[in-house]
């Protein structure tokens, strides 16, 4: 007998918008630009498996918030720092290496060049 397979996706993210949400009031989404990070089979009681689908918001993604009167835009609004990190952490990704270590070591990095820089 097959197992049945229930396929899923995990959304939860951060974006900056303009202006308030209502409580209560339902919303349509449109996301771009989103990556697939992670696959994961998950056992259920009934003995089928939840394959879940963990989605990734960037840099370069766009989501917009619509309601029957507006759009509401999410702002790509990061700060210097904040995109470098993500920069460094997509760099991890594409390496195949660990996230944390790789953007400690290339901060450690960043951080040495400035001092040798500002001392010389």
């Amino acid at each position: 007998m097959e197992q049945e397979v229930f396929n899923m996706v995990k959304m939860s993210w951060r974006v900056n918008i303009p202006s308030p949400l209502r409580l209560q009031k339902e919303y349509d989404l449109t996301i771009w630009n989103v990556e697939c990070r992670k696959v994961e089979d998950v056992p259920n009681d009934d003995w089928s498996i939840s394959k879940i689908f963990t989605l990734k918001i960037s840099w370069l993604s766009e989501v917009n918030i619509i309601s029957e009167r507006e759009l509401v835009q999410s702002q790509k609004k990061w700060s210097q720092s904040q995109l470098q990190k993500l920069l460094i952490l997509d760099i991890a990704d594409k390496l195949w290496v660990d996230r944390e270590s790789y953007y400690t070591q290339r901060m450690s990095d960043n951080i040495k060049r400035l001092e040798e820089e500002l001392w010389s």
